[in-house]
């Protein structure tokens, strides 16, 4: 067979089909996480304790950013998700986005910018540079999970971890990172094609979350005291981690189960396009929350929350979204790593004055 035969073959061979599963899960978990962000300023409000949304929030929490850490994990197997190149995709997600983020609180709200606490959401960024930075080396050690996550319970006796540079969250979110990673495609597939997986899988997920949301009314359910803030009290607070930190897996083993495998309009795009919609939409849940103050919270509240978390993940899924936000990621990546010699000189101009603006912005900031 000649050369010019066998590369017409190769050139045929199908492609790997598309695992959707995965779309969908980070479809369905970005959708939460804006829904989670819709009602945060609600449901932490002293002025709200013992309504509905309180207690939504501390389900939602429970669960919501374990399986997105586990989720990261998973897709992080590849040596080119763990590259220097996709680490500085995430630090230029980082600086642009968080920099924006803070300049324009401090201009429209006068909250302070703090240079070593990343704004809001994206803490997460930063984690994921940690993470896929170190899980090849990590994973390699024996009993490797049992000790990441001995470590987050032991994070909770010292009062010094805390979201300095994301420490805490770090510590606290690795264990699920690390259990995505580890976990075995095989035995995924095996999970998939089990026949009644998905209505298992529903039934499963409605009777914990009813329970979660049931204990959530004696606030046994608080993300920050089980995964990242010192423990308030010496013994509750590390059994409450321990719990919490089994009830978060429990949810995760019951998302794959539940969720199909094939495309769903909408989810799936949100899926594949969900980090444009993490770092966009944060801005605009703080709008909804000055437009409904929390003074004026009612039921109505509810369908409004809704629909504009749709329409936030319907705007900044959208693959056009994406395309510019990649757009914009990757040509300042390209000035982080200095691919080439034009790169160099701008980033040798573009990256000092990005961090001198960020040191201004921090010491104006703290001037009263």
């Amino acid at each position: 067979m000649s050369n010019n035969a066998v590369s017409s073959i190769a050139v045929e061979a199908p492609k790997k089909e598309r695992l959707y599963f995965w779309d969908n899960f980070k479809g369905l978990l970005i959708f939460l996480v804006v829904l989670c962000h819709m009602i945060i300023g609600y449901g932490t409000s002293k002025k709200l304790t013992g309504v509905n949304v309180t207690y939504l929030l501390l389900t939602l929490e429970a669960f919501v950013m374990p399986a997105f850490a586990f989720c990261s994990g998973f897709l992080s197997k590849s040596a080119k998700a763990r590259s220097l190149e996709s680490v500085a995709k995430l630090l230029a997600m980082f600086l642009i986005f968080n920099l924006l983020l803070g300049l324009d609180r401090y201009l429209t709200a006068g909250v302070k910018f703090q240079l070593l606490r990343p704004c809001l959401v994206f803490w997460f960024l930063v984690s994921m540079m940690v993470w896929r930075l170190t899980v090849d080396y990590v994973s390699k050690i024996k009993w490797c999970l049992f000790f990441s996550i001995a470590l987050t319970l032991c994070a909770g006796f010292c009062g010094e971890i805390n979201n300095t540079m994301v420490l805490a969250r770090t510590i606290g979110f690795y264990p699920f990172f690390l259990a995505g990673y580890m976990f075995d495609k095989d035995k995924l597939m095996k999970v998939l094609n089990w026949k009644y997986r998905v209505p298992v899988g529903i039934v499963a997920f409605i009777a914990l979350f009813g329970g979660c949301y049931y204990l959530s009314h004696f606030h046994f359910m608080k993300q920050a005291e089980w995964l990242y803030d010192p423990y308030p009290e010496f013994g509750t607070g590390f059994v409450n981690r321990c719990i919490l930190i089994a009830v978060a897996f429990l949810f995760i083993g019951i998302f794959l189960l539940a969720i199909p495998n094939c495309k769903i309009p909408l989810l799936s795009k949100w899926g594949r396009n969900s980090l444009g919609i993490y770092v966009c939409h944060r801005r605009f849940a703080l709008m909804f929350l000055q437009a409904f103050p929390v003074k004026e919270f009612s039921n109505t509240y509810y369908i409004y929350i809704f629909i504009i978390t749709f329409l936030l993940c319907l705007v900044f899924g959208a693959d056009i979204v994406t395309k510019y936000v990649n757009l914009i990621v990757n040509k300042f990546a390209d000035l982080i790593l200095g691919t080439n010699k034009k790169a160099k000189h701008l980033g040798s101009i573009v990256l000092p004055l990005m961090l001198l603006l960020a040191f201004a912005l921090n010491i104006i900031s703290s001037i009263k």
